[in-house]
This record gives C-alpha cells, structure tokens and sequence, in this order.
C-alpha cells in the first residue's frame, strides 16, 4: 500500500522557526506525537551530493522509531538515507529521505521497518514573518494496518508542518517550546 501527501501551506511564521521544529529532534514531538527516536546511524561526506543551486549541509544514514498509532498495529522503524540541502541564495532548505537496505541493521524486536519510497519538505522564506512550505510523504508502512488508523494517521503527518508553524509562532509569542 502507498500513500502519498503533498501539501503546499503559506505560513504566517519564520522559515528558520519552522526549520528548527523540524530539523531538532528535540521539538519532533511537537509536531509527531508517534515520534520515538531517532538515530544518525552514519554521517556521509557532503560532497557525494551535488545539485546545481544547492549546497549540501547534511548527508547521512538514519533510523527513526515510531509508536503504533493503535493496539492493533505494530511500532513502525525506518532507515533511511537523509540530505538537508540549502538554495545557494539562502531563501529555500529542503530536507529529502528515502529508504535504504542495510541487512546488517536489523529491524528492532517488535516494530514493522517500513518502507520510504520519498519523503521530505521544502521551507522557503517570503518574508521575515512568513513561510511557503511544501511537505511530501509517499511510504508503505509495510504490514496491515486497518483503513480506519490510515484514515487518522495520514491527514495527521500531512499536517506535521502546519504543528511546526503552529509551534513556531508559540515559541515566538511565549519564548517557549510546546
């Protein structure tokens, strides 16, 4: 089963605000309440990515752990390759996953690995207060889980950039992160 979102949001908040919702692994939960963990398993040098009108900020092989969305489905894990990218003018960063094979990296006891066939979000700076974002999530969870759990989960993780926003604009109004 594939599931794909693709939304596209203007946000009335900081493009950097956003990004570090997103990029902090301590914020995750704020904007994914299934979120666990989540694991650099290997840094890679930047320079084996190249894409004209980029700059290359991170490159790594990466494990993310996810609590089951219900009791009749299992925690899902993830290994992935990773690259955070910058526009070479500054305005635009693009965090970009897709799954990778690693035999030798087990699925942890208990959780399903599932599969990313490509995931990622674009944040580009309109204004100093102001944000375009768009955020992909194309994956197969890779076992049964019930059409009625899809239903909840899926228009929850297309909403994970308005959460960032959302948690942007509270940090900037309380000076907190919640």
């Amino acid at each position: 089963m594939l599931r794909l979102r693709r939304p596209s949001f203007n946000l009335a908040a900081c493009a950097q605000a956003v990004r570090a919702v997103l990029a902090d692994p301590d914020k995750r939960r704020l904007t994914d309440p299934l979120w666990q963990s989540t694991e650099v398993v290997r840094s890679l040098p930047s320079r084996l990515v190249r894409i004209e009108g980029w700059r290359t900020l991170e490159l790594g092989i990466v494990t993310e752990r996810f609590k089951a969305p219900a009791v009749v489905v299992s925690p899902r894990d993830s290994l992935v390759v990773r690259v955070r990218l910058k526009s070479v003018d500054g305005t635009r960063v693009r965090l970009v996953q897709r799954s990778v094979d690693a035999p030798a990296l087990a699925v942890p006891r208990g959780y399903v690995r599932l599969r990313l066939a490509c995931g990622g979000y674009q944040i580009r700076a309109v204004a100093p207060d102001r944000c375009t974002t768009v955020y992909v999530n194309a994956l197969d969870p890779n076992g049964y889980v019930p059409k009625p759990v899809v239903r909840t989960t899926m228009p929850d993780r297309a909403m994970t950039v308005a959460k960032a926003a959302q948690a942007a604009e509270r940090h900037r109004k309380t000076g907190k992160w919640r």
